[in-house]
């Protein structure tokens, strides 16, 4: 895309494309941290915080996800600190019990939800089960500068603001 920009204003560059697109980026990431500036995590964070526990069984989770519209769950201890978040994602991941199953995804996902009779059982039971873990926190006064490139480019699509005692 470069390449036909630079064709396109009849310019050359002694630098390459993928040099230019570097270039390019930086100076993005450096216009968009000029008008972030000031911003904090307190103030773009959700206020309005639906957590689960290690042991809250799959189809409460399931339920709070859909409720609450919402794509990812922190996971908390007794003590309210972070230890993981429960996603989506996850629960797609684990819905695939049995690859000999011809069940269609939300038959899985409800083989996955569904409690298991007994003592034992061979599939995730729980939130914790399932979890990602360690999950990554920032704090209501780290800046939104700093998150951007955590979003971005680690690839990381939920940051739990939490206290700064609490990390």
């Amino acid at each position: 895309a470069l390449a036909t920009i630079l064709d396109d204003f009849r310019q050359s560059a002694n630098l390459g494309v993928a040099d230019l697109a570097r270039l390019v980026g930086a100076a993005e990431q450096a216009a968009a941290a000029r008008r972030m500036e000031g911003f904090t995590a307190a103030d773009i964070m959700s206020r309005d915080l639906v957590t689960v526990e290690f042991a809250t069984p799959l189809q409460e989770a399931w339920t709070l996800l859909h409720r609450h519209r919402i794509r990812a769950l922190p996971v908390v201890d007794r003590a309210r600190r972070v230890i993981g978040v429960v996603t989506l994602v996850d629960f797609l991941k684990h819905a695939r019990l049995d690859p000999r199953d011809h069940l269609s995804l939300g038959q899985r996902i409800r083989k996955l939800l569904a409690p298991t009779p007994g003592d034992y059982s061979d599939k995730a039971e729980v939130v914790g089960q399932i979890m990602t873990s360690p999950v990554h926190t920032v704090t209501e006064e780290d800046a939104v500068v700093e998150l951007v490139p955590r979003l971005s480019d680690e690839g990381m699509h939920h940051l739990p603001v939490v206290d700064a005692q609490r990390r």
